[in-house]
């Protein structure tokens, strides 16, 4: 096999071996939709997108730092890359190639900058084309008799369903897959192999949770919610049935898709006061005991992931971390009561010390968390005369549905942008690190590069999308010069100092529900 190439980069064949290994021992094993690792090698020869999606995710773990460099290099040339497949042919190989890129991500400054969730359309798209969802006998005439062929699209198609689920629930916005389609029974005969009955778990969870985000996002007609207790009961008891099954597939993303299902489950009840008496539940003591449980799930999470190799995380792992740190952010500026003030304070200096070890820039995704985070942590907690309360029109309001349980990501994220607009804004895009800026990211720049825009002007692909007379440049418009001052990253002293302050002996404080 000669050398890969891709723009100005190049890796050995050698190197691209040794990615096939680290990526079957460390991340196949997370969600086994591929199929064996020489016909993988295979299919990689015949598409690079497949080939170099690959080495990106396994230089996350590589020993040699010389190639997890490269991998950042990459970001902006793989996008490249995965933007020319949406003309290409459609293949079982393109389809895998994006669901790795939106399992493991290439880096990315903020959320909407990252294009998982184009690939994740893109896949699912492309695969209802070739029909992949359809039953394994069909496939298998499909295949013309190969079943391993037949197998590796039924596995592929399962894997859709478990990301583009995900996808959702990560940004906030209806399931793009029918619910009917949900149904893994629909896809796997008697006698599946051990990766389909974990991808089977996997989906289950994933129809558990479009099922309480429908549930949660209901409105009849006057624009209330149902009366909804019993149903939400039993979704609870199903939950808890599901550990036992997740348990046997030694999974821990499947751990924490169980946990955050659960959360995603209790968060109805850390929607604002006003809407408390909407939600059907009995009352104050009712509201108490599921903010427990939301508070110890995430807790959970919280602490199982301490110990963990951030480095093979898939962006459902993150977003389970994330969306339970906020969780617990949330409940300990509002419910003092149901938290432990000192036990809070040592997991987010460590969860700190976890998401800095994980930025590659200034500005990246893990480096605003960790803003967010020291920020929060810096305010009085909500009720109290010194706190800073949003104004009106950044009260937390109701999201398009399905999107139970987003208010409370909503109001964080209000919170955190009155600080954004008072000192920090980064760029949006993540920088374009060619040659020359990677030296300036080596002296401290923080330039963002090449954007999106640049994008657009300098792939062929790209421009002959647009119409022959239009001028790119002019219709992007001048590119924005941002500037921000420098802050210390992670959990400052003045978070700390704050957050021991505000709770004291002698301090009565108010309790918001």
């Amino acid at each position: 096999m000669p050398p890969m190439s891709l723009g100005d980069i190049n890796v050995a064949s050698h190197d691209f071996f040794n990615s096939i290994d680290l990526f079957y021992v460390h991340f196949h094993p997370q969600l086994p939709f591929l199929p064996g690792k020489r016909a993988l090698l295979q299919d990689s020869l015949n598409c690079a997108l497949l080939a170099w999606a690959l080495f990106t995710v396994a230089a996350r773990v590589s020993p040699d730092p010389n190639l997890n460099s490269i991998r950042v290099r990459l970001t902006w040339p793989v996008r490249r890359l995965a933007s020319q497949s949406i003309l290409a042919p459609r293949s079982l190989p393109a389809i895998q190639a994006l669901l790795i890129l939106c399992l493991w991500p290439m880096p990315y400054a903020a959320l909407i900058d990252d294009p998982s969730w184009v690939f994740s359309g893109m896949a699912i798209q492309k695969a209802l084309q070739l029909g992949m969802y359809r039953p394994l006998e069909s496939l298998i005439d499909y295949a013309k008799g190969d079943h391993r062929v037949a197998r590796s699209m039924q596995d592929t198609w399962l894997a859709c369903l478990v990301v583009g689920q995900m996808q959702s629930t990560r940004h906030g916005i209806p399931s793009t897959i029918p619910l009917e389609h949900m149904d893994p029974q629909l896809q796997l005969s008697q006698g599946a192999t051990v990766p389909s009955q974990m991808l089977r778990a996997a989906v289950e969870l994933a129809r558990k949770d479009m099922v309480i985000s429908s549930l949660l996002s209901h409105r009849d007609g006057a624009g209330m919610p149902p009366d909804r207790p019993p149903a939400l009961r039993a979704l609870g008891i199903e939950l808890e049935h599901l550990d036992a099954k997740i348990q046997q597939c030694q999974s821990p993303l499947l751990q924490r898709m169980l946990c955050s299902t659960k959360i995603r489950l209790y968060s109805f009840a850390l929607r604002a006061e006003h809407d408390a008496p909407a939600t059907g539940i009995g009352g104050k003591e009712d509201l108490i005991i599921y903010i427990s449980k939301a508070y110890a799930v995430a807790r959970h999470i919280i602490i199982n992931s301490l110990e963990d190799q951030v480095g093979k995380w898939s962006f459902i792992d993150l977003q389970s971390f994330i969306m339970a740190l906020f969780i617990v952010l949330h409940i300990s500026r509002r419910h003092h009561s149901v938290c432990n003030v000192q036990q809070v304070l040592e997991m987010f200096q460590r969860a700190s010390a976890l998401l800095k070890s994980c930025s590659v820039i200034d500005g990246d995704h893990f480096y605003r968390v960790c803003e967010i985070i020291n920020y929060l942590l810096a305010q009085p907690p909500a009720g109290s005369e010194s706190s800073d309360q949003p104004v009106e029109s950044e009260a937390m309001a109701t999201t398009i549905q399905p999107a139970a349980g987003i208010g409370v990501a909503y109001d964080i994220i209000k919170e955190a942008k009155k600080r954004y607009r008072r000192s920090v804004w980064f760029p949006e895009e993540f920088p374009d690190l060619s040659s020359s800026a990677a030296v300036e990211l080596e002296t401290g720049s923080s330039s963002a590069g090449v954007g999106a825009g640049d994008w657009i002007q300098e792939d062929p692909l790209m421009q002959s999308m647009f119409a022959p007379d239009l001028n790119i440049a002019s219709w992007l418009g001048p590119k924005r010069v941002r500037t921000r001052k420098e802050k210390p990253f992670g959990l400052s002293e003045m978070a700390s100092d704050t957050w021991r302050q505000r709770f004291t002996p002698t301090t009565k404080q108010k309790t918001t529900l």
